[in-house]
């Protein structure tokens, strides 16, 4: 596996050097620590299996500079790992791509919770970020192509599935899920895929965003 790190300090390159260990003790780990960098990186290897990228660097005035990049979402996911935690900016990351969106001041299992979450074709975000009340919209990326008519297609979900929609909102892992729930995890798994089916969304956390978003609209009603 060929990782990148853009962070600035050596100090949390060295940290995120020693924790990708436990992912994966064979990986080829690149370190940079300015934009400049990065582009010099992709140029010589396009495609990374995992992107760490501190929004601090030097040459970087905005979380679209990622656009600038020639990477592809798909084959390399990018985590926005940021010293700062705005629910804004955590949105827009997804809106533009982002696989996820680190704090830095979060503890070990939870970054390697988070990294391996990305790594298995999912979308992170802090379960803070997908409970917060705050009045910000939700970016219309991030809940898909199709984020109006999701909405609407919520009425078709059965009742379980909007148990499962609801919990998937306040960031619960399907473990949790299924416990809160009374459910098997294969079965909860059954549900997360028919509600995503149903709300012709990509993924679980396009789910916990739309959920939220829902239920900020029923309480400001």
């Amino acid at each position: 596996m060929n990782i990148l790190i853009a962070d600035q300090s050596w100090v949390c390159r060295a940290g995120l050097k020693t924790l990708l260990s436990d992912l994966d003790d064979t990986a080829e780990i690149h370190e940079v620590a300015s934009f400049e960098e990065v582009r010099e990186h992709f140029s010589k290897r396009p495609a990374f299996d995992l992107i760490l990228f501190d929004t601090a660097l030097p040459g970087v005035t905005s979380l679209d500079a990622i656009r600038e990049l020639p990477w592809d979402p798909q084959r390399s996911p990018l985590v926005i790992f940021s010293a700062t935690h705005d629910r804004g900016d955590a949105l827009r990351a997804v809106d533009l791509g982002a696989a996820g969106f680190i704090p830095k001041w979060a503890n070990r299992d939870e970054i390697l919770k988070a990294l391996k979450q990305v790594l298995a074709g999912e979308v992170y975000l802090p379960r803070s970020v997908l409970e917060s009340q705050a009045s910000a919209t939700i970016p219309t990326g991030a809940l898909g192509r199709t984020g109006d008519a999701a909405h609407k297609a919520i009425a078709l979900l059965t009742g379980r599935q909007r148990e499962v929609l609801a919990q998937l909102a306040q960031g619960m892992s399907n473990t949790k899920i299924a416990k809160q729930l009374g459910l098997s995890e294969n079965t909860v798994r059954i549900h997360i895929s028919a509600i995503l089916r149903t709300l012709d969304l990509d993924n679980r956390t396009q789910a916990a965003l739309l959920a939220a978003e829902r239920l900020r609209q029923a309480e400001r009603l």
